[in-house]
Order: C-alpha cells, then structure tokens, then sequence
C-alpha cells in the first residue's frame, strides 16, 4: 500500500513540474504560441531622408498561422504578417517569420535576422543582448570582457497594468526596454516593446534618429536618415 501511495506522489510531482501553469509561472504566459491566435495592431510610422519625412498609417494583422517540429525538439511557429490601409480595405500579404523558445529565450526570425526579444525566467531588471543570434553587433559591449559589441536590452514593469489613452488596460504586463539612448546630437535610439500576458506584444514605440554631424549642422537636429514608429494593439483572438 505504502509502495503505491509513493508512486503516485511521486507521479503528482512529476506532473506538478511539467504543467503548463508552472511553465508560466517563468512568463512564457508573455509569449503565448499557439496556432490561430493573432493581433491586429494601428501603426504610425514615419520614414526621414534628409530631414523629409513620409508619413504612413496603417493596420497590421499578425497570425501564427502553422507549427512544426525543429532540430532542439520544440517546436517553431509561422508568423503570416498583412497590411491594410484601412478598416474597409482588403488585407494584402507582406511577409512571414517565424517565432520559437530555444534554451529560454523567446526568438524572432525576421526575414533572416534573428532577435531574443525575451527571456525566461522574467524578472524585474533583467538584462540580455537582443542581438546574441545574430551579427547586427550594437552600440553596448558585453561578454566576459566586456568586449563584445551588443545590444543589451532590459526587463521593466515585470507583472504592471499596462494603459492606453483610449482607457483600454491590460491588467499583468511587462516592458522591454531595447534602447533608450535620447542623444539629440549624433544619434538618438530609444526602443521599447511592452508584451501582455496570454497576449504576446500590445505596444512598440521606436525612435531612431541618426542626425547630421557636418560642420554647418551639427547640433541641429538636422535628420540624415531615421524612422519614428508606433504600434498599438486594436483586437487579438483566435481565427
């Protein structure tokens, strides 16, 4: 009697270690994957050229819209991304990546670039290089010797409301701070996603500026090149 009892205990904590709720008790509850959910987002963006800006407003629709089995044995997630004008205009396809936890870290494949956007366990102040799968470098160092160009990004708000103007809340959020480098005189780069939990991403603002630095301008503002963007989310589901 006594060897059953053990057994099934024993079973129960097996059981216990594996659900899915202490799965994200770590915060993949941040990072939700699973086929047919999706979001559709309003975003302002404005490209710069030489101080001209063009301005686009738009709606973007993101769907995991397929799974399948990759070489750690996880699997990785077909993100079918659309743009549409408006409400009333049909949506037209613009790209697909894809999107896997690999050793705890929530990866984005876009195009062939791939960014850690998250890492597990969350937890207030955690620090990590965004670029870490990828050569894109950064204007941080770190490594053992802190010699390795990086593009460190920070964990903020862990389990906070999140608000927007329009009165629309979401009650456990977390903000990750990719950048905040408010230079007005070489390059100014301020970067942030804010991510929901059993939602995934609600909010990006990025801010990057590269200013002319000649003799005549330097000090200006004068914008060479830069983007300004913002992503809000309007509706998320299951299709």
């Amino acid at each position: 009697m006594r060897g059953c009892v053990l057994i099934v205990s024993l079973l129960l904590i097996m059981s216990c270690k594996t659900s899915p709720d202490s799965m994200s008790d770590i915060g993949f509850g941040y990072f939700p994957l699973k086929v047919g959910t999706y979001q559709i987002y309003v975003v302002d963006e404005t490209q710069i050229q030489q101080s001209v800006g063009q301005h686009f407003v738009y709606e973007l629709k993101t769907k995991l819209i397929d799974s399948t089995r990759n070489q750690e044995g996880g699997y990785s997630y077909t993100i079918q991304r659309q743009k549409r004008a408006t409400t009333d205009s049909p949506w037209e396809n613009l790209d697909s990546w894809t999107s896997f936890i690999s050793d705890r870290q929530a990866l984005v494949k876009e195009g062939n670039t791939i960014f850690a956007k998250l890492t597990f366990p969350v937890a207030e102040g955690l620090v990590w290089d965004g670029n870490a799968f990828n050569s894109l470098g950064g204007e941080q160092t770190c490594g053992e010797s802190k010699d390795k160009p990086c593009d460190t990004y920070q964990l903020e708000d862990v389990g906070k409301e999140f608000s927007f103007a329009n009165g629309t809340t979401f009650p456990e959020t977390l903000t990750i701070v990719q950048n905040d480098n408010a230079d007005l005189i070489v390059k100014q780069d301020v970067r942030k996603e804010v991510y929901a939990k059993n939602i995934g991403l609600i909010y990006k603002e990025s801010v990057v500026l590269a200013y002319c630095t000649g003799q005549a301008c330097l000090g200006k503002q004068q914008v060479d090149k830069g983007l300004r963007y913002k992503q809000v989310i309007k509706e998320h589901g299951v299709e």
